[in-house]
């Protein structure tokens, strides 16, 4: 285990989470844009220099590492995503794409629960009303086979 890399990319997870609650708590609701303006060209990038980061932590033998990396980047993805269904307007296409990655990260749980997740109330309460919300698309996504990767269904 490589400490100095773990503790840098912990200390980065602590600060993006923190600058992400201090902006959601700076505006109010009724101000907060229907969307984000964020380009392609930086979407794509900062995309493309997260999976490098992952790829490496595999190629040196961290997989632990990475998954638990992993597990706290969805964890604070799950509340950014519920804070937006809660407070962001939406359009209805917006609304169901982020509901179905809600549902799908439920019921990813359901299979290969986290014990971090778990013992959250906030994150178990917006994977709880994901799945409440359409019952039927959890159903559809539990029925998957789980013991193969998702792009191979």
């Amino acid at each position: 285990m490589n400490l100095p890399i773990q503790a840098r990319r912990v200390a980065w997870s602590v600060a993006a989470a923190g600058a992400l609650a201090a902006g959601c708590a700076s505006v109010a609701p009724e101000s907060r844009p229907e969307a984000w303006p964020v380009s392609g060209v930086d979407y794509q990038a900062r995309g493309t220099a997260f999976r490098v980061m992952d790829l490496h932590m595999l190629n040196i033998g961290e997989g632990r590492q990475l998954q638990q990396f992993l597990q706290q980047r969805i964890f604070f993805d799950v509340l950014a995503l519920s804070d937006m269904l809660q407070h962001y307007k939406l359009s209805t296409n917006e609304r169901a794409r982020l509901q179905r990655l809600l549902t799908l990260i439920a019921v990813q749980n359901e299979k290969s629960p986290v014990p971090e997740w778990k013992s959250d109330d906030r994150v178990m309460a917006a994977l709880n009303a994901a799945v409440a919300d359409n019952p039927e698309y959890a159903d559809e996504v539990r029925a998957r086979n789980w013991s193969k990767p998702m792009w191979q269904r």
